[in-house]
């Protein structure tokens, strides 16, 4: 996948544009660690990205998952535990380190989900999120 993408950015004359100077609102950044992956939520307005972003399509299904809500913002700036997310989650932020990069958009981690404000102004821009990203997972 690695060759596939450095192929892409490099031979493609419609992959190799200039990267994208967009950012969505936020984004998760995934760093390794000696135990397990450090994941973290990413205001873009007060810590702009170093790098470009993958982005996760998934479906939500019935199962319940982690959200960003208004209440956990703070803790999920700090850290959000690996231990907390769905291994479909943990496979994209692993794609995203083993292809080299650090940020990761995830619609339910990155929207509040339980801000109507926030998730119609978010939602709105979700064709830029899937545009501007290096590669969708």
């Amino acid at each position: 996948a690695r060759n596939w993408l450095h192929n892409c950015q490099n031979q493609h004359s419609t992959c190799n544009l200039e990267p994208q100077q967009w950012c969505p609102l936020r984004l998760l950044r995934i760093e390794e660690a000696t135990t397990e992956m450090n994941v973290r939520l990413v205001q873009c307005t007060s810590e702009h990205p170093t790098g470009e972003y993958f982005a996760l399509s998934h479906r939500w299904g019935p199962c319940d998952i982690v959200t960003l809500r208004s209440r956990n913002i703070a803790s999920f700036e700090a850290q959000i535990p690996s231990n907390s997310l769905p291994e479909t989650f943990l496979d994209a932020a692993r794609v995203t380190l083993g292809l080299g990069y650090n940020y990761l958009w995830i619609d339910s981690l990155c929207i509040i989900q339980d801000s109507e404000e926030d998730w119609l102004h978010e939602a709105s821009t979700m064709k830029d999120v899937y545009q501007n990203a290096m590669m969708t997972i």
